[in-house]
């Protein structure tokens, strides 16, 4: 057994969350707030103005504040007593808590990519932007969230 990782802890994170109700809830959050800001709030389909895809991006640090604490206390919820009798260091709970958060973010970042592919069909822009700003969100994530997680431990 790994100080840092435990594969079994990390499963068992994974499949936890995912049998959450308020998971898919946070998930469905986190895929209609952009479409809704993107193609409703910016006006897209005025057509009297181009909406940058800039634009898409701009509402992600928000959802972010909301997002990574209520993931955060989702992962930690009713789990200090069942803690107490795992043979698992606390680093280890940690790693594993924080790897599984993240992957769950990171699939919800990448679930977004529809709502850039669909624009597409409607104004043309370059996917570096999408990418480049895909991957800065994946590493605010993975950095912002063991910050919010070290607070809270």
């Amino acid at each position: 057994m790994s100080r840092f990782f435990s594969r079994a802890l990390f499963f068992k994170e994974s499949f936890q969350l995912l049998r959450k109700f308020s998971f898919y809830l946070i998930a469905l959050f986190f895929l209609c707030i952009p479409f809704f800001y993107y193609f409703i709030y910016s006006d897209f389909f005025s057509f009297s103005k181009l909406i940058p895809i800039n634009e898409f991006f701009l509402i992600f640090p928000f959802i972010y504040i909301i997002l990574i604490p209520f993931l955060s206390m989702l992962s930690w919820a009713n789990e200090g007593t069942f803690l107490e009798w795992l043979p698992f260091s606390s680093t280890s709970v940690f790693f594993s808590k924080w790897l599984s958060s993240s992957l769950a973010l990171a699939l919800f970042l990448l679930s977004t990519l529809v709502i850039p592919f669909f624009a597409s069909f409607f104004i043309y822009f370059d996917w570096a932007i999408i990418f480049t700003a895909t991957h800065f969100f994946l590493f605010m994530e993975s950095t912002s969230y063991p910050c919010l997680k070290l607070s809270l431990f």
